[in-house]
C-alpha cells in the first residue's frame, strides 16, 4: 500500500518554510488524533530528512506499537490528559502544540467533563512547561462561531450557544481556552487556529464525525443511509492542507487567533453523494428534518486573515481528498477488507 501520510508530509515538507529547529524541543498532545498524528508524521519525516535535529514528547492517550517506523527523537508517552500532566515526566518545551482537545461530537457529548479539562484546566498546566518567549499552538474550533449572525465568520466574532445545549462543554471550552491563553501573550507567543472540518488519513474506528461514518457504513453495510435530509453546509478541509494552514501561523504568525479551513461548501447530502460514488454502493436519505446533537447549519469561515499573511492555500479538491481518505481508511482501518 503507498503511504499517504509520507505523501503528504513530503508535500508539506518541500513546500513550506520552517525556522531553525534544531536544538528544540516540541511537546505535541494529543499525538494519536487526527490532526495530531499528521503533525506527528510531518514531524517525523522532517527528523528523518536531518534538516534539523530536534526531540519530540508525542502524547497520546494509549500506547502505540508502531515506534519503530518513527525516528528516534521522537519520544511516546501515554496517559489520560484529563487527569493532569503530574505522570508525564515533561521538561521546558520551545514549542508546544496542543491537538488533544476532542473533535468528534460523540466523544465531547458524551464526556462532558473531561472536554472541559482538555481545553481549560489543562492549557494553563501545560503553559508552565514553555520557555520564556516559546510558542504556544492551541487547536480551537469554528463551533464557537455558532449562532453568530455573521456568515462567513471572521475571527473577532462570537456565536450564541445555549450552555443547556449537548455541545456547551466542548464550545465554552474552547473559549475558555483561548481566553487562558491570551492572559499570557506577554509570557509566549500565542497562536490559536479555530478548524473547520479537517478531514482524511489518522482516524480510527468508531470515529463518530459524518464524513467518517459515511466512509464506514460503505465499508461494513455496503451502502449509506444519512440519519436526517443531509441539509446541513459544510466547508471541509483536507488535512495537509490544515496542517499547512497551522504550521504556518505556528512559525510565522503575527497574530494570535486565525480562521483555519477550505472554502468550497457542500451539503452533507452532497457529501454523502460524492462518498457513495468514490465506494460505489447505494446512497439514500429520510426526508426527515433531524439534526444531530445540535450539529450547526453551516459552517463557514472568512480565512482572509490568513490568506492576506500567507497568499491562497492550493486546496486540494474535495474529490481526491475524499478518495485519498477512503483508501487509506479501507487499507489501514479493514486491512483492506470491504
Amino acid at each position: 500500500m503507498r503511504d499517504i501520510f509520507e505523501e503528504d508530509s513530503q508535500f508539506l515538507l518541500n513546500k513550506l518554510t520552517l525556522p531553525d529547529l534544531n536544538n528544540s524541543r516540541i511537546l505535541l498532545t494529543g499525538s494519536s488524533g487526527l490532526i495530531g498524528m499528521n503533525i506527528l508524521n510531518f514531524l517525523n519525516t522532517l527528523l528523518l530528512s536531518n534538516r534539523y535535529d530536534f526531540t519530540v514528547d508525542a502524547l497520546s492517550m494509549n500506547p502505540r506499537n508502531d515506534h519503530s517506523r518513527y525516528h528516534q527523537n521522537i519520544h511516546f508517552k501515554t496517559g489520560d490528559l484529563s487527569l493532569g500532566l503530574k505522570n508525564f515526566n515533561l521538561q521546558k518545551y520551545n514549542y508546544i502544540i496542543h491537538a488533544a482537545t476532542y473533535g468528534q461530537p460523540g466523544k465531547f457529548v458524551a464526556q462532558p467533563m473531561e472536554t472541559l479539562s482538555l481545553n481549560g484546566p489543562l492549557i494553563i498546566e501545560l503553559a508552565k512547561y514553555l520557555e520564556i518567549n516559546g510558542t504556544f499552538l492551541f487547536l480551537s474550533t469554528s463551533e464557537i462561531y455558532v449562532g453568530s449572525e455573521s456568515n462567513p465568520n471572521i475571527e473577532a466574532d462570537l456565536g450564541r450557544v445555549p450552555i443547556q445545549s449537548p455541545r456547551a462543554a466542548y464550545v465554552y471550552g474552547k473559549i475558555f481556552g483561548e481566553v487562558a491563553l491570551l492572559q499570557m501573550r506577554e509570557r509566549f507567543q500565542v497562536r490559536i487556529g479555530r478548524i473547520a472540518l479537517s478531514y482524511g488519513p489518522g482516524t480510527k474506528l468508531g470515529d463518530s464525525r459524518v464524513l467518517n461514518q459515511l466512509i464506514y457504513r460503505g465499508m461494513t453495510e455496503g451502502k449509506i443511509e444519512l440519519a436526517d435530509a443531509g441539509n446541513a453546509l459544510r466547508t471541509y478541509c483536507y488535512v495537509r492542507d490544515t496542517i499547512e494552514m497551522l504550521l504556518n501561523v505556528f512559525f510565522w504568525g503575527r497574530s494570535d487567533i486565525y480562521n483555519i479551513g477550505g472554502v468550497s461548501s457542500v451539503s452533507i447530502r452532497e457529501l454523502g453523494e460524492e462518498v457513495s460514488k468514490i465506494m460505489n454502493v447505494p446512497f439514500s436519505y429520510p426526508s426527515a428534518l433531524n439534526s444531530y446533537l445540535d450539529a450547526p447549519k453551516q459552517v463557514k469561515l472568512d480565512t482572509s486573515k490568513y490568506r492576506n499573511e500567507f497568499g491562497e492555500v492550493e486546496f486540494i479538491q474535495l474529490s481526491e481528498g475524499l478518495k485519498r481518505t477512503v483508501e487509506w481508511q479501507k487499507t489501514a482501518l479493514l486491512k483492506g477488507n470491504d
